[in-house]
């Protein structure tokens, strides 16, 4: 696709025209930087710089049971972490026409924060949303859910479910969980949804930076989710029981292991994939029934070389003619003066470290320790490090997610957390 996008020297050297995130990564024009990334899907573009709908995340596309209408789930604020989130859900019959999102759930200041909704379509075609839901710090539970049993047409009233303790947070503190991916199911048709689990300051002390905090993989497995439960009803188990941890390579006592990612292989074991500060992202493989997990190491290609990743979502997906696909940022969190070990107060360094991104195409091996052997990668989205909306992020593909739907299989992709959009895969 051509398009009249100015280059990012030629930003420069016009002077920032529309601005600039920091010396040497200019801002685009937010009427015309979509086009940027070559999409063939367009899901949503922000109506405008003071709507409150400018930052747009964990970007969910998931079909209805039936498969006749696709629906997608997202967090809508004003920029990432700005404290008014919405998360909202638009609709599609074909993938190219969506609705105008609609806002399920909302942050009301000083009485609830919602994050991260996360949707599940069970055998009847009953849809849920799990949330994370903050509240006072007496509150017993942050996560709560509704569901739909109308194809999305009416929602029931929130109810909290339950969330057991985890190893890293005290007596009496909820834990700090987000998640970040369509679930899986399982071998048993269980959904299967990784989390990232960040350690109390009551017994780990915040690091200067939120790139060091002590934090650890850990899977929920949904046993009853097809019996169309109340919320409060609803029944999950956390593994593996010490969770997955990557050593922190600068703050010494602390593991940086988030954002699992799952696929489930042919022999019923799970295949996690998982961000680090190592430089690679690393994998582990779970027993189908969860009570054994491999140590987890850094992933390689096919022909021995690292994969090479910054502290970013680094997805894996299962397609449905047997093989896998990736995405990654092909760095290992050092580009230029940008430094994931070494991060600057005046600007936040993961916005200039996750571009461009790239997929490699895998199969499955069960000689290989790894379970999947990937490709070398191929460039697939680049935003040029230009960046755009209030966050001045230049990220590209971070939170996405993967469809099969009416004969194509498409990556739906937050392009630099402000537009939403989609390209064909095949």
């Amino acid at each position: 696709m051509n398009h009249p996008l100015l280059s990012k020297k030629e930003l420069i050297e016009a002077g920032y025209p529309y601005g600039k995130a920091i010396e040497g990564i200019p801002l685009g024009d937010p009427k015309t930087e979509f086009l940027r990334t070559k999409p063939d899907y367009i899901v949503y573009q922000p109506k405008n710089l003071s709507r409150g709908d400018t930052g747009n995340e964990h970007f969910l596309v998931f079909p209805n049971k039936n498969e006749t209408k696709l629906f997608a789930l997202w967090l809508q604020s004003t920029r990432e972490g700005s404290g008014d989130e919405c998360i909202v859900l638009a609709q599609s019959n074909d993938g190219h026409l969506w609705s105008e999102p609609r806002v399920l759930l909302k942050t009301v200041p000083g009485v609830q924060r919602v994050r991260w909704g996360v949707p599940f379509v069970t055998k009847s075609g009953r849809i849920y949303i799990l949330y994370r839901k903050d509240t006072q710090e007496t509150a017993k539970t942050n996560m709560a859910g509704i569901f739909s049993d109308d194809d999305g047409e009416t929602w029931s009233e929130p109810s909290e479910i339950p969330f057991p303790k985890t190893p890293w947070d005290p007596e009496g503190v909820l834990v700090n969980w987000v998640a970040f991916q369509v679930p899986v199911r399982d071998a048993f048709g269980n959904y299967i949804l990784g989390i990232t689990v960040s350690t109390s300051d009551r017994y780990k002390p915040y690091p200067p930076t939120w790139f060091w905090n002590d934090t650890h993989a850990m899977l929920m497995r949904f046993t009853n989710m097809d019996e169309d439960p109340a919320c409060e009803n609803i029944q999950f188990t956390l593994f593996p029981t010490q969770g997955i941890s990557v050593p922190n390579p600068v703050f010494s006592g602390y593991d940086s292991c988030q954002e699992p990612s799952v696929v489930c292989l042919p022999d019923g074991r799970l295949f996690v994939l998982m961000r680090t500060l190592m430089g690679s992202p690393y994998y582990s493989l779970i027993s189908a029934d969860g009570q054994n997990c491999t140590e987890p190491l850094p992933l390689r290609y096919r022909d021995g070389s690292p994969v090479l990743h910054p502290l970013s979502p680094c997805p894996v997906y299962a397609l449905a003619d047997g093989r896998y696909v990736m995405l990654n940022h092909n760095n290992p969190g050092k580009i230029g003066d940008f430094d994931q070990l070494k991060p600057e107060k005046r600007f936040n360094t993961a916005n200039y470290i996750r571009n461009p991104t790239y997929i490699s195409f895998g199969t499955f091996s069960p000689q290989n320790p790894q379970g999947i052997e990937f490709d070398s990668p191929v460039l697939f989205a680049d935003t040029e490090d230009i960046a755009v909306g209030p966050k001045a992020t230049a990220e590209s593909c971070t939170y996405t997610s993967l469809t099969c739907f009416g004969g194509e299989t498409v990556l739906w992709y937050p392009d630099r957390k402000f537009y939403l959009l989609g390209k064909k895969l095949f």
